[in-house]
């Protein structure tokens, strides 16, 4: 049989020439989309640079082909808008780079090929806003409430008037006298009536009798303030539930260390993490600073989630007087949702006891959520069987922030 080589090379050389001319129109094209950043981008791909950002850009079809859709109430499908803004937050990543305080929206989707959609109410991220729509998040925020908050949860009436009673004659019984009377109702309440009362009587053992005129230092917030609140409802050993201090790294938090973290404890040797809590004083406060915290308190819950595993974690962050409460999810479609579902004053003195007290339901509710959903998960299913993607490196998270000057006048949240 007689082969024609020169046939045979001339259709390959072809071939060869049609791949090459589509390489080159390829190569010109991405230029021309990203040339502001082709430079840093390129040595990147020339040295298999490790940057969490590129790895994250990698799509994977069968995983996507297997995911469920989040949809709302209304039949909006929330997970095809979702992808999309992740996609495009992760392209102006490598084009334009992002401001913590301005962009932390975009910021927490470059972590993961999940991304993190982060809800507050009325505070919404303008980009998100775009692509998704504030009606459908709303809806969105207000079905993961529905979903996970009780909401007519309230403290016992028969108590709750008491209480008020009790904080009413405060200045002509004194601060002895309230606490025995409060003491004897926590006998009286249920587990989470108890825990309530609780909070009320640390805080007539530390607050002081009128507000400091100075700004207060994150040490005397922590200790005088932050800590009767969250202790009571944290912190509860005979449930095997404890609430540490700490300022040190734990395990998987290997980026930053939390001022102070929830466990649960499985055994006398075993520990998971399943809250973390910010802190920042009214002295230390700037735009960046807090937000760079509840980025920090994103991370946490999203590297202690792909660890272990459980169902929610409760992210708990102080500004100054104002305590916000987070719950920590994964969504069907794997994504996670980190959404705000309640926010209170704490006292700075025992002149703000009073309405404090009248938000006592709140407190419930956050005690009651932390101890259905800060559990271990029953159904192996519920972890969806992802496997656990790194977090970006505090190099790879400066390399895609922007240090210039400010473009907009408000930042991105307001925390108080």
């Amino acid at each position: 049989m007689e082969i024609d080589l020169t046939a045979l090379f001339s259709a390959a050389k072809a071939e060869s020439d049609i791949c090459a001319d589509g390489y080159n129109m390829l190569r010109k094209t991405t230029a021309t989309a990203v040339c502001s950043v082709s430079r840093s981008m390129d040595v990147d791909v020339a040295e298999g640079s490790k940057s969490a950002v590129n790895e994250r850009d990698s799509s994977n079809s069968s995983a996507d082909d297997q995911e469920q859709h989040v949809v709302l109430e209304n039949g909006f499908n929330i997970s095809e808008s979702f992808k999309r803004f992740r996609e495009d937050s992760i392209l102006k990543s490598k084009i334009r780079g992002f401001r913590m305080d301005d962009d932390i929206h975009e910021l927490l989707q470059v972590q993961s090929l999940s991304g993190i959609i982060l809800m507050n109410e009325h505070q919404h991220g303008k980009s998100l806003i775009k692509h998704i729509g504030q009606r459908n998040l709303d809806q969105y925020l207000d079905q993961l409430k529905a979903e996970y908050i009780n909401s007519d949860l309230k403290v016992d009436n028969d108590i709750f008037v008491r209480v008020t009673s009790t904080l009413r004659d405060l200045g002509l019984t004194g601060r002895k006298i309230a606490k025995v009377k409060l003491m004897s109702m926590s006998l009286e309440a249920d587990e989470h009536d108890s825990a309530i009362v609780d909070v009320l009587v640390n805080c007539l053992n530390k607050l002081p009798e009128y507000g400091q005129r100075t700004a207060i230092g994150e040490q005397n917030l922590v200790t005088n303030h932050i800590d009767p609140i969250v202790s009571p409802i944290f912190h509860q050993p005979a449930c095997g539930r404890f609430f540490r201090w700490l300022n040190h790294e734990v395990e998987n938090t290997e980026m930053w260390r939390p001022d102070g973290a929830m466990f649960l404890a499985d055994q006398s040797s075993t520990e998971y993490a399943v809250g973390f809590c910010e802190v920042k004083s009214d002295d230390n406060d700037g735009d960046i600073g807090t937000h760079e915290d509840l980025y920090r308190l994103a991370i946490f819950c999203k590297d202690a989630m792909d660890k272990h595993q459980i169902n929610a974690y409760m992210a708990f962050q102080v500004v100054g007087d104002t305590a916000m409460f987070y719950l920590f999810v994964r969504q069907p479609d794997a994504t996670y949702a980190m959404f705000e579902f309640s926010r209170l004053r704490m006292p700075m003195s025992i002149e703000d006891l009073a309405p404090f007290a009248m938000k006592m339901d709140l407190l419930k509710q956050v005690s009651d959520a932390y101890q259905r959903h800060c559990v271990k998960c029953t159904n192996i299913s519920q972890t969806l069987g992802t496997k656990r993607i790194n977090t970006l490196s505090r190099d790879d998270l400066k390399d895609i922030c922007n240090t210039g000057r400010k473009k907009s006048k408000t930042a991105a949240l307001i925390f108080h």
